[in-house]
């Protein structure tokens, strides 16, 4: 079961990978949810005020929710816009390893219609 979890795990922070996260969004991430403090603890450790701590937690939960696709929303993601020869190229390699159209788009910061029309062209493509 513990395999199981890791595999779980490293595939949500792949898909979290894009995001652009505050300090102590981060701090909430690595303390909270990877090794399981409780949030007052957190805020000790940080040396910030439990509620700093609080909004941080809300502030990347609602992140992590747009980027996997659970609610609409804009985020920043540190992903530069790739041009469409590259981003085609991406979207192949990423398909080839088994993720969603949504889960490509979350990746590449782009819509998933986008996703669904570059796999066309490049199924067009592979057809010709």
């Amino acid at each position: 079961m513990r395999h199981e979890e890791e595999i779980l795990a490293e595939r949500i922070l792949s898909l979290l990978q894009p995001l652009v996260l505050s300090w102590l969004e981060a701090a909430v991430l690595l303390h909270h949810y990877m090794h399981g403090f409780r949030l007052p603890e957190v805020a000790a450790r940080v040396n910030r005020h439990i509620r700093d701590v609080q909004q941080a937690r809300d502030s990347l939960i609602r992140k992590a929710a747009v980027v996997l696709g659970y609610m609409e929303g804009d985020v920043e993601l540190a992903v530069p816009p790739l041009v469409r020869e590259e981003r085609r190229r991406e979207v192949a390699k990423l398909r080839k390893q088994g993720l969603t159209t949504v889960e490509i788009a979350r990746r590449l910061g782009v819509h998933d219609s986008t996703v669904r029309a570059d796999l066309r062209a490049i199924r067009r493509t592979e057809g010709a």
